[in-house]
């Protein structure tokens, strides 16, 4: 039988947790968010992937549907946050999903994924995915 994880054992933990710089970078920005610590912290958060669009009927009840799944993470004892997607084809193979991210400009976009592609932790965590 597994054991139930800790809040140490969850990724959120491994990012809010330590007392170091990268962690307080971390608690930091979900505080400049509006989020008080104790909505985040200890908590696993769980990312809520909502591929709603006016243009794709197949998803108009998406939007109930987020909102019923974050009661339920948040009454299970968790943190939901919202994350915005959209199908690139709707058929075969090639269904896939596309994460959009907020930025500025392409500018900001292409900083990003320097110093994206420079984490040694990061990189390291996409090979695992591979």
């Amino acid at each position: 039988m597994k054991r139930k994880k800790t809040p140490e054992d969850l990724r959120s933990g491994r990012w809010f947790a330590p007392d170091d710089l990268r962690s307080f970078g971390h608690r930091s920005r979900m505080m400049q968010l509006g989020y008080a610590e104790e909505d985040f912290r200890e908590k696993p958060v769980i990312g809520i992937l909502n591929t709603w669009s006016e243009l794709n009927s197949c998803h108009g009840h998406f939007p109930e549907r987020v909102e019923e799944v974050r009661r339920g993470v948040l009454q299970a004892g968790g943190f939901a946050a919202n994350l915005v997607g959209y199908f690139i084809s709707d058929t075969g193979p090639l269904h896939q999903l596309m994460h959009l991210w907020r930025f500025d400009d392409d500018i900001a976009r292409r900083e990003f994924w320097k110093r994206i592609y420079l984490d040694a932790e990061f990189m390291a965590f996409v090979v695992k995915l591979r």
